[in-house]
């Protein structure tokens, strides 16, 4: 069974330019909390109990904060990752999104390419490659994106999730500048990466990890109900034929980090 990361938040999907890496970019959003969620059976092991900055909890399940952390699967395979067909059609094009004058402005800046955070832009990066990533769930309510090139509500994804097939143990490097730890966990894992926050206004914080000038904004639309995905609240994160169980009730599950908004959806790049 394969390694199993499911992604929920604001986050952008960069495939970055001249390699076969995709970074997720965790990004910097008013109250958002990076946070990888390691539950107790991935037998997570820490290089450094104090960093990055974790949390056991009575269940040995394990909260790392990357928050200026850069993590990255050790020991994968040069190759690209292959993006589902739901991926694609769930998960909002960025370029779709921004607003300039000048069509060279609408890009991903050049220093997440070169993987150096961008103040008040970025959180931390998640780099992945080969493996497979998906839309996992979707908003319940479709969003329709102001002055956006589809007028139609579109369904949007609530959360991704990214699967790999490794040798056991598997090895999550995290970085800080010239600091590196690893956290060391079972192959046949599930883990969660959460940039998540209460409240509204999120989206329009994907421009600052690019050169436009502004952003087209997703809104619920109220009337309109999201059909060609799984909505969240009918599916669970349950991963028991790895002797991995996952919360059955994902919304209880995700409520300490608040529930999200179509506002929290994620993005790709290009």
């Amino acid at each position: 069974m394969p390694l199993d990361i499911y992604f929920f938040g604001l986050i952008a999907h960069v495939q970055v330019e001249n390699t076969n890496v995709t970074r997720a970019v965790l990004v910097d959003g008013h109250g958002h909390s990076p946070v990888i969620f390691i539950p107790a059976a991935a037998n997570p092991r820490l290089s450094d109990p104090h960093a990055p900055p974790s949390t056991f909890d009575s269940y040995g399940n394990l909260a790392l904060g990357i928050k200026n952390w850069n993590v990255h699967i050790a020991g994968v395979a040069d190759v690209q990752t292959t993006r589902a067909t739901n991926f694609d059609t769930h998960v909002v094009a960025l370029t779709s999104c921004l607003i300039d004058s000048d069509p060279m402005k609408k890009r991903i800046n050049q220093r997440v390419h070169r993987k150096e955070h961008i103040a008040n832009g970025t959180f931390s990066y998640f780099d992945y490659q080969g493996g497979t990533i998906e839309t996992f769930t979707c908003y319940d309510e479709a969003a329709t994106f102001a002055n956006h090139q589809q007028s139609d509500p579109e369904c949007v994804a609530h959360s991704t999730k990214y699967s790999i097939t490794l040798p056991d143990p598997v090895v999550l490097t995290v970085s800080n500048g010239p600091r590196q730890e690893t956290v060391t966990i079972d192959a046949n894992s599930a883990i969660l990466v959460f940039n998540f926050a209460p409240g509204h206004g999120h989206f329009p914080e994907f421009r600052d990890i690019t050169d436009a000038t502004d952003i087209r904004r997703p809104a619920p639309n109220p009337d309109r109900r999201c059909h060609s995905c799984v909505p969240v609240d009918a599916r669970s994160v349950q991963a028991g034929e790895k002797a991995v169980m996952l919360p059955v009730d994902l919304q209880t599950f995700l409520e300490p980090f608040g529930p999200g908004t179509v506002e929290c959806t994620q993005t790709r790049y290009p």
